[in-house]
C-alpha cells in the first residue's frame, strides 16, 4: 500500500507536467511552428491516453486494497482543455503542408482524388475549430477562421484539377481541347495549377469537362476491352 501511494504521489508530479505542456499548447499562435506544434501535440495525446490508462490501474488497486478511490477527474479536464488545440494544428500543419504540394507541384504528380478527401478532412476540422474559439483566445480563432477560407478557395479549383488529371486523356483530346480554348495546353512535367489558373482555364470550365467527358467515357470502353481480354486469354490457357 505504501508503495502505491509512493507512484501515486509521483504520478501527481507527471499530472502537474501534464497541465504545464497543454498551457503552453494553449498559448500557440505561430503558423510558421506548425510542424513542431503538431508533433508536440501527438506527445501530449499519447500523455493523457498513458494517464488516463494509470489512473485506472491505481483505482483498481485501491479497490484490492480496500481503500478510497483517489478522483481523477482532473484528467478529464486537462483533455477537455487540450482537444480544441489537438484538432486545430495538426490540421493547419496538414493544410500548408497540401497547400504548398498544390501550388508548387507539377499538376501530373497529384492526385486530384486523394486531394479532394484531404481538402474536406482539413476544411471540416477548421470549421470545427472556429466554433471551438468563437470565445477565443482571439489569435487562434483569427487563424482557424483565415485558414478555413483559404480551404474553402481551394476547394473551389478542384473540379478544373479533377477534370485535367483524367486518366482517359490522351494526346487526341488534349488537341480538342487546345482547338476549343483557342490555344495549345497539354499538361507536362511543368505545369501547375498555379499555370492553368493563369491561363484563365476555370472560366471555360464547362467546354473542358465536355472533353474530359468524351475522354473519360472512351477510356472506360478500353478498360473494359482491355479486362475482357485478358479474361479470354485465361480461358484459353
Amino acid at each position: 500500500e505504501q508503495e502505491l501511494e509512493m507512484h501515486q504521489e509521483k504520478f501527481a508530479a507527471e499530472l502537474d507536467k501534464l497541465s504545464h505542456d497543454i498551457s503552453v499548447v494553449s498559448k500557440y499562435t505561430d503558423m510558421q511552428q506548425s510542424d513542431q506544434y503538431a508533433q508536440e501535440i501527438r506527445k501530449i495525446a499519447k500523455a493523457i491516453e498513458s494517464a488516463e490508462s494509470t489512473a485506472r490501474t491505481y483505482n483498481a488497486r485501491q479497490v484490492i486494497f480496500g481503500q478510497d478511490l483517489t478522483d481523477y477527474g482532473r484528467i478529464a479536464e486537462l483533455k477537455r482543455t487540450f482537444e480544441p488545440f489537438a484538432l486545430l494544428w495538426p490540421n493547419v500543419d496538414n493544410w500548408l503542408k497540401l497547400k504548398a504540394s498544390i501550388q508548387e507541384k507539377p499538376m501530373i504528380q497529384l492526385n486530384a482524388e486523394q486531394i479532394t478527401k484531404d481538402l474536406q478532412t482539413i476544411y471540416t476540422a477548421l470549421h470545427k475549430s472556429t466554433r471551438n474559439f468563437k470565445n477565443g483566445p482571439t489569435s487562434v480563432l483569427q487563424i482557424a477562421t483565415d485558414l478555413k477560407a483559404e480551404c474553402n478557395e481551394m476547394k473551389e479549383h478542384v473540379p478544373l484539377l479533377t477534370a485535367l488529371l483524367n486518366p482517359g486523356m490522351k494526346q487526341r483530346h488534349w488537341t480538342k481541347l487546345s482547338e476549343v480554348l483557342g490555344f495549345e495546353f497539354a499538361l507536362d512535367d511543368e505545369i501547375t495549377l498555379h499555370d492553368a489558373l493563369a491561363a484563365n482555364l476555370e472560366e471555360k470550365i464547362d467546354a473542358i469537362t465536355e472533353v474530359v467527358g468524351i475522354a473519360s467515357k472512351e477510356y472506360s470502353i478500353e478498360v473494359s476491352l482491355q479486362k475482357m481480354q485478358s479474361e479470354w486469354e485465361e480461358i484459353n490457357l
